[in-house]
């Protein structure tokens, strides 16, 4: 998974660094424009590097926190106040942190973690890049998933369609796309 985020990273650092160079040279065709549309053309270029480095910065955060949990879990807990501490710094102030694109947000609540029905039967593994896999009595199947425009989470298992709500980190349901009345309260699967 390590060499998996390198390479995602190297990939998002490459995309960054066009972007970068391309609003720089943007803004230099821009430097005799009236003060006015300069600071327009400055404020998009805020915008697009915030909107870049976030993914970035929230895979990050994420790894901080899973190498947190380890170390807590080990009691290494100098190495858990080290881990701490950078994490605290990558988040920085309330002033300074950078809000989330809300699917973003969203994605931090179910991704990378497994789902568990009430009845403890059936466990929904989200992975990364809108894939993961469902697993019951019978068997393992795959998945896909998308974030809709109304913060719901659609999984798509052969030709059936599920809606997932997340209320929190711990917390959610499902139901099903042709039937409603099919609920299912949800919880992650604890190690």
């Amino acid at each position: 998974m390590c060499s998996v985020l390198l390479v995602d990273t190297m990939d998002s650092r490459h995309r960054i660094a066009v972007s970068i160079i391309a609003a720089l040279a943007y803004l230099s065709s821009a430097a005799h424009a009236d003060p006015a549309e300069l600071q327009r053309v400055n404020n998009l270029y805020e915008r697009a590097v915030e909107k870049a480095i976030a993914p970035l910065k929230l895979t990050y955060e994420q790894e901080l926190q899973r190498l947190l949990e380890t170390y807590l879990k080990n009691d290494r807990l100098e190495d858990a106040v080290a881990v701490k501490t950078a994490l605290e710094k990558s988040k920085g102030s309330a002033a300074q942190q950078t809000e989330l694109p809300p699917a973003e947000k969203l994605k931090t609540l179910f991704v990378n973690k497994t789902w568990v029905t009430s009845t403890g039967i059936t466990k929904y593994t989200f992975l990364g890049g809108g894939k993961g896999d469902v697993q019951t009595k019978i068997g393992v199947e795959p998945f896909t998933w998308e974030i809709d425009a109304d913060s719901t989470v659609q999984v798509t298992i052969k030709d059936r369609v599920l809606q997932f709500t997340f209320k929190s980190e711990t917390e959610g349901s499902h139901s099903s796309k042709d039937d409603p009345r099919e609920f299912r309260e949800l919880h992650v699967e604890s190690n």
